[in-house]
């Protein structure tokens, strides 16, 4: 999407001898589209990604502090989560 902006700022004089200043914006927004196969697609601006905020994990042998940290490490170095944001839990069954 184009986005288009434009500020204006007039002056006027006000009857009582004093000035008045004003400011106005106008916004105007295209949509941009590509053709693929005859079909216009809107082309998109900007992808924004998700922000992990913690992660949940069950795993057979999490029971064992070795095999639950070395989960929790593994979490940290993929994600960036701080250790305190990463639960590990013993699968069940």
């Amino acid at each position: 999407m184009m986005k288009k902006q434009q500020l204006v700022q007039q002056r006027k004089l006000i009857q009582v001898g004093g000035l008045r200043n004003t400011t106005s914006t106008q916004t105007q927004k295209d949509v941009i589209f590509s053709e693929k196969d005859g079909s216009q697609i809107p082309m998109t601006e900007k992808v924004i990604m998700p922000t992990i905020e913690g992660a949940v994990i069950t795993a057979q042998g999490a029971k064992n502090a070795t095999v639950k940290s070395n989960i929790v490490n593994a979490v940290k170095s993929a994600t960036g989560l701080s250790i305190d944001k990463i639960q590990v839990f013993e699968m069940e069954g």
